[in-house]
């Protein structure tokens, strides 16, 4: 089996992701072993998967490592969207090296906007569908009773990438029942704002990661725009003990 080795920002903060959908936790659940981006050439025998949150700077070494090496190099892409992505470096740098032989492609979506591009470019012979993998240890008990019910909308509260979530939050938010029962609680454990809103019994609970272009998340209605993101990971527990 051909060994994989994936590739990490030397100069993105992971810690300020919450979703494992990139750096260190994504590579983990994937079962693929790290290492810093600047090591790829000590590995020519590798399969080297690049992470999606490289900076600018990094898109350039990517690039020059793709035009001088031969082992085979898998650019991972997550968002889409046209808005935020179309003229961001790390998408500029996967239109610019779409041709070279060595390169792929690997969505963790079905290809859409930005990416269905991309993927017909390449005559849809460089892009594979990889979906995040199953963590077992996520997986709920049989038994709820001793939970606290309630609904988690995850991403950002914009009408541009997650139309009906940010509809669905803004109604809640502007209803008479959002706006008489609606409050805000902090997560005991680290102290970071966590966005919480009562409706009769429930609690509807809005989880961000950063920002396509790193430049923060928006969290809960009243957030604003950038925001560093926190490690918040919101549970479904009883209030009175958060």
């Amino acid at each position: 089996m051909i060994p994989k080795q994936y590739l990490l920002s030397e100069e993105f903060d992971y810690s300020r992701t919450i979703a494992a959908d990139v750096g260190p936790r994504y590579a983990a659940n994937m079962g693929w072993p790290t290492a810093p981006l600047s090591s790829a050439p000590a590995h020519p025998d590798a399969v080297l998967v690049v992470d999606n949150r490289i900076t600018e700077r990094e898109c350039l070494f990517v690039e020059q490592h793709i035009a001088t090496r031969k082992n085979v190099v898998v650019l991972k892409i997550v968002d889409p969207f046209e808005e935020f992505c179309r003229n961001h470096s790390y998408y500029r740098l996967l239109f610019r090296v779409r041709q070279a032989p060595n390169v792929y492609f690997l969505s963790t979506y079905r290809p859409s906007e930005v990416v269905e591009d991309l993927d017909r470019l390449t005559e849809r012979k460089k892009l594979v569908f990889v979906p995040y993998a199953s963590v077992d240890t996520l997986n709920l008990t049989p038994d709820q009773r001793s939970r606290f019910p309630g609904v988690i909308l995850p991403g950002a509260l914009s009408k541009s990438i997650y139309p009906f979530g940010c509809g669905y939050s803004m109604t809640t938010a502007k209803s008479l029942i959002g706006n008489r029962l609606g409050e805000y609680r902090r997560c005991g454990a680290c102290a970071k704002p966590r966005d919480i809103r009562i409706t009769r019994g429930f609690s509807v609970v809005w989880a961000s990661g950063s920002g396509v272009a790193g430049a923060g998340s928006r969290v809960a209605g009243r957030s604003r725009w950038p925001r560093r993101a926190g490690t918040v990971r919101p549970s479904l527990r009883p209030l009175s003990s958060a």
